[in-house]
């Protein structure tokens, strides 16, 4: 009996030890296929860790919300890598982004260009026109749009196309 109860102890430790092993293998394919997704992201993603869990986030999804104490803590982050681009160069999130951290710009407006997926270089050669033709119809809106686009040449020493 002494005998069969080692059999069964070792036979316990081994499917301990096999379970242990699998939990173990598991986590690594995540750990993998995490690290491919981080070796494949994109500059304007967050990988924040949040109670352990690492997560990828968009950085405009982060901005959303104006006010908001995300949109406060990464907005200005935002800028900072942006401007290292010309305006000409950015996608259409990056515009969105922008025109999110835009003072007076109506939300309605922000998703018009979301929606029409206006890159830089297509924001740059809207003009006023442009903007309302898309659906800008406030000419207020048109002229701040307009006026932080000026802005922003101006700081980033963009030559006007």
């Amino acid at each position: 009996t002494k005998v069969n109860q080692a059999i069964n102890d070792k036979w316990n430790s081994v499917h301990d030890f096999e379970t242990e092993i699998t939990a173990l293998e598991e986590r690594i394919k995540s750990e993998e296929k995490f690290m491919t997704i981080l070796a494949n992201h994109s500059p304007e993603d967050i990988i924040p860790s949040i109670s352990g869990t690492r997560m990828m986030i968009p950085r405009n999804t982060l901005t959303i919300c104006k006010e908001s104490t995300l949109a406060s803590k990464f907005a200005n982050l935002y800028k900072v890598e942006v401007q290292t681009k010309l305006m000409d160069e950015w996608n259409h999130e990056e515009v969105v982004a922008w025109m999110n951290t835009l003072k007076g710009i109506p939300k309605s407006v922000v998703t018009i260009f979301d929606e029409n997926q206006i890159s830089g270089h297509e924001l740059i050669a809207l003009g006023k026109e442009g903007l309302m033709d898309i659906g800008v119809t406030r000419k207020a809106t048109v002229y701040v749009i307009l006026n932080e686009i000026e802005s922003w040449r101006a700081k980033a020493v963009i030559p006007r196309s």
